[in-house]
């Protein structure tokens, strides 16, 4: 009596640091967010100053930005089988804030140049601006790590599988800032252009940029992530723009 031996393919196994670091990558990236978050509310309670509240100094999109960080760190620590595309949206974002950040510190300085703090306050304020890009940074150096993986293929992987998302990303670098030099409209508070590059057109460049690399849901989290901010800063233009309309300033002013 013969026996009929059927093959049984070995199963695919998950190397088993890949839960562990992503795990701990997770636990990283929403540390940063709370700190990140602590950065921007305590001035409004530790500082007292009679400059405009902190919070003005930074873009309208932070606290969406920051709930996006926090909530992918999250997913990365939940769910680690979703570390990459959690991670790659943390990334994007984490870049967005460190430019949030880097755009508060430059603003303090121009408002104790006007006058309006004192000395003790624009050392206290620019402590935590500071914090904010730190802890994105290391955000986003965390994230980018989750989302490296060695390319299989040799020096054939880097050549991007997407080039479309490369052209666009770079394309979003060169031109938009242009395109916002005629519209006049920098999509920012501050009103200058290389402040609207730190917050939204080297993050959404490199963001489609990496997208072009990345693969599965790992590059449509990228791809994704960079068409929602895009849509909540075009809110915001559409929300200044409805409310000079209705609501003119006084003739004279």
């Amino acid at each position: 009596m013969s026996t009929v031996e059927t093959a049984v393919p070995p199963a695919v196994v998950s190397p088993p640091g890949r839960p562990v670091t992503a795990v701990a990558g997770g636990v990283v990236i929403v540390a940063c967010a709370v700190v990140a978050a602590l950065a921007v509310t305590m001035p409004e309670h530790t500082v007292a100053t009679y400059a405009p509240r902190p919070e003005w100094q930074y873009t309208p999109a932070l606290w969406p930005l920051l709930i996006a960080l926090l909530g992918a760190g999250l997913v990365a620590v939940t769910r680690p089988r979703c570390a990459r595309p959690a991670a790659a949206v943390a990334a994007i974002v984490a870049v967005q804030l460190a430019g949030n950040g880097w755009v508060a510190v430059r603003e303090w300085f121009a408002m104790y140049g006007l006058g309006g703090l004192d000395r003790h306050s624009l050392v206290a304020l620019h402590g935590y601006a500071a914090a904010l890009p730190l802890a994105a940074t290391v955000a986003a150096v965390t994230a980018a790590a989750l989302v490296w993986r060695e390319p299989a293929d040799g020096w054939r992987g880097a050549v991007p599988s997407r080039p479309g998302y490369v052209l666009a990303g770079a394309a979003t670098v060169l031109l938009l800032p242009l395109l916002w030099d005629v519209t006049r409209m920098t999509l920012d508070i501050t009103g200058f252009r290389h402040v609207a590059s730190l917050t939204y057109t080297l993050p959404w460049g490199a963001g489609l940029a990496a997208a072009g690399w990345l693969r599965g849901r790992t590059g449509n989290a990228a791809v994704l992530t960079v068409a929602v901010s895009v849509g909540v800063c075009l809110l915001y233009v559409g929300a200044v723009c409805l409310h000079a309309y209705l609501y003119p300033p006084p003739p004279g002013d």
